[in-house]
């Protein structure tokens, strides 16, 4: 069995008690809380007698970074604020109780639970297992750990952020790198890479190894026939594939602080002080013209405020300048559309959609659009297109449904908007469907019913709203 509890996550919320119990820590509340989630699991296993036969193991796929050199949550680095996280094996009778202070990998992890049940060995796989240094059958070997950071390098064509562990010696290979000795300095605060020269290039070696081992990643780009269908209305894609060469200043150390005002962004946004959250994204878009990701959330929140021109002002910006990837030529599509201008949004995101497949983020939106259009049979091809792939995916049933329902297909609407509610119950829009399909059936018991449910979740939902004003005033 595998249970993943994502609770101790950014934004911090914990349940009460644990919200009370920790007032001024709610990291540390998400933490109590995911521990207590667990002890109560284990404690049922207990209680039917199953704990005595059971492996188990608790480990983390990263950790929390809360200030430290810069980083408040996660992802930008990879100092052991976030990389060293704990691994707990407990078996009795086949574990003794201890602390094993060595290097481990989450890739040895699988190989460790297969020798421990006794099954075979995993084949073509990174990691080995640590039963033999467990029980003492053979020495531990270190055999060093790769790691890696990439996302502000898939996100914002930062410098790319690799590294290897050996020997309790820490290498971060960037255009400043960095060399840290984990025993002498565990808060990696000294960077004695000019010092240690030797032992840097040993590591440097040993990932130059592992580089050349990997295949490369190939850059989502979009064919030829879609940028020139793109550039027809004087957008410049295709530029923002990953650099060849990274300077010092593409370094997350030297722009470690525009990390932190998207974050600060977002944490206005969430104070509701879109003013500031706006004015804060402009002004990293001055700083770093390149940087993709705050023209997107920019956008985002000014379309939230139903400024889908300013909008699209934002993300024609982007993209005229060549700063546009996928996910913006997304964005600018559904901005277009909320702005009215539905020929544009149609041109926008088509090319997307036709030059990949799998692009059903892409797909939805042009279904959206043609919905908007009048193009019923073009929207339910994209919609379904979308379902085909992701059955479950219940903004796309909502859409569909909504479709049906402008046309009048009272019961594919009802199946379509059940499905969406079944999937996801705060789903307020498809609760409003439901309603309008009951009340135009002759059913406005249930349709009322739904239209409540709709308030409920969302208290401003004006449509939801305005049908039951009208059955009031009918009274």
């Amino acid at each position: 069995m595998w249970a993943h509890l994502y609770d101790p996550h950014e934004p911090y919320a914990p349940p009460e008690p644990y919200r009370s119990r920790y007032p001024s820590s709610p990291y540390d509340g998400e933490i109590a809380f995911a521990d207590a989630a667990l002890g109560g699991f284990l404690s049922r296993l207990q209680e039917a007698g199953a704990l005595s036969n059971t492996l188990v193991v608790v480990a983390s796929d990263h950790g929390e970074s809360l200030g430290e050199h810069g980083e408040r949550t996660h992802g930008l680095f990879a100092y052991d604020a976030t990389l060293r996280v704990p691994l707990v094996m407990w078996a009795p009778g086949r574990i003794r109780p201890s602390v094993f202070p060595e290097l481990t990998r989450l890739v040895d992890v699988a190989p460790t639970v297969v020798d421990f049940i006794g099954a075979a060995p995993l084949a073509n796989v990174d990691g080995h297992s640590l039963r033999p240094f467990l029980s003492r059958e053979r020495p531990f070997e270190d055999p060093g750990s790769y790691f890696e950071a990439l996302n502000a390098n898939l996100t914002r064509n930062w410098a790319p952020l690799t590294g290897f562990i050996r020997e309790h010696h820490k290498l971060v290979d960037l255009p400043v790198p960095e060399l840290y000795d984990l025993a002498a300095d565990p808060a990696e605060q000294r960077n004695v890479y000019a010092s240690a020269r030797d032992r840097a290039r040993d590591l440097e070696a040993r990932l130059d190894a592992i580089a050349k081992s990997a295949s490369p990643a190939q850059p989502s780009t979009l064919d030829a026939d879609a940028q020139a269908r793109l550039r027809s209305l004087g957008y410049v894609v295709g530029s923002v594939a990953p650099k060849r060469t990274y300077t010092a200043a593409d370094d997350p150390k030297r722009l470690v602080h525009l990390n932190a005002a998207l974050d600060e962004a977002a944490a206005m946004w969430s104070r509701n002080d879109g003013q500031q959250a706006i004015d804060t994204l402009r002004a990293v878009i001055r700083e770093r013209p390149d940087l993709t990701v705050a023209y997107d959330r920019l956008a985002f929140m000014l379309r939230s405020l139903g400024r889908a021109g300013d909008a699209v002002a934002v993300l024609d910006e982007a993209a005229r300048g060549g700063h546009a990837d996928r996910p913006l030529l997304r964005s600018l599509g559904a901005a277009l559309r909320e702005a009215g201008d539905l020929r544009r949004s149609a041109a926008v995101l088509e090319p997307l959609v036709h030059d990949d497949g799998s692009d059903l983020e892409s797909a939805d939106a042009l279904g959206q659009t043609y919905a908007r259009m009048n193009r019923g049979a073009d929207a339910e091809a994209m919609f379904k297109r979308v379902l085909a792939v992701s059955p479950n995916d219940a903004a796309a049933w909502n859409n569909l449904g909504s479709l049906y329902l402008a046309v009048n297909r009272l019961a594919d609407a009802r199946a379509a908007l059940s499905r969406a509610v079944d999937i996801d119950p705060a789903l307020a829009g498809a609760h409003n469907g439901l309603g309008v399909v009951y009340a135009r059936s002759g059913d406005m018991p249930r349709a009322v019913a739904e239209w409540k449910k709709a308030v409920e979740l969302r208290p401003d939902f004006g449509d939801a709203l305005e049908n039951l004003r009208r059955v009031e005033s009918r009274k």
